[in-house]
C-alpha cells in the first residue's frame, strides 16, 4: 500500500491505473516496484513523492502520463497533489535485468528460498533503492 500522507493506494488500484498508463505510452510492463522519496538518499527534492521503477520492452515517453492518470482514478491522492503535500511522483525506468539483480540480492541477503522471494511492489529498504537507480 501506497501511503504519504493518508491517501492509501491499494497495490491493486495502482497497478490497474500503471497499465492504463502502459496502454498510453504503448509499452510492455516487464515489472516494477514503488517507494517514498524519503529513501532516495540523493533526493533534492523535499516533498514527498512516490518513485516507480519501472522495467519495460520500450522507453517511456511522457512519464507524467501515470501521475495524471492516478489522480483521474484516485481523488484522495489529487487532493493531496492540488494542495502540494504531495509531489508529482517520479518514473525511474531501470534498464533490463534490474528486478533479476533485486531477486538475487534478495535471496543473497534473506533466508527464504528462491521459490519464496516475490518482488516487493513497495521498497522499504534505503540499500535496495539505491541500488534501483
Amino acid at each position: 500500500m501506497l501511503n504519504l500522507h493518508g491517501e492509501k493506494l491499494s497495490e491493486e488500484s495502482f497497478y490497474r491505473t500503471l497499465q492504463e498508463s502502459a496502454k498510453a505510452w504503448g509499452a510492455e510492463i516487464l515489472d516494477y516496484s514503488t517507494c517514498e522519496n524519503v529513501l532516495d538518499e540523493k533526493a533534492t527534492d523535499c516533498t514527498p513523492h512516490y518513485l516507480v521503477f519501472i522495467e519495460s520492452e520500450n522507453p517511456i515517453e511522457k512519464p507524467e502520463i501515470l501521475d495524471e492518470i492516478l489522480q483521474e482514478n484516485h481523488p484522495v491522492y489529487r487532493s493531496f497533489r492540488v494542495k502540494g503535500s504531495i509531489g508529482c511522483l517520479k518514473v525511474v525506468q531501470v534498464k533490463r535485468g534490474s528486478f533479476v539483480q533485486l531477486k538475487e540480492w534478495m535471496l543473497k541477503n534473506t533466508d527464504a528460498s528462491s521459490n519464496q522471494i516475490k518482488i516487493p511492489r513497495v521498497l522499504k529498504n534505503k540499500e535496495v533503492v539505491t541500488m534501483m537507480l
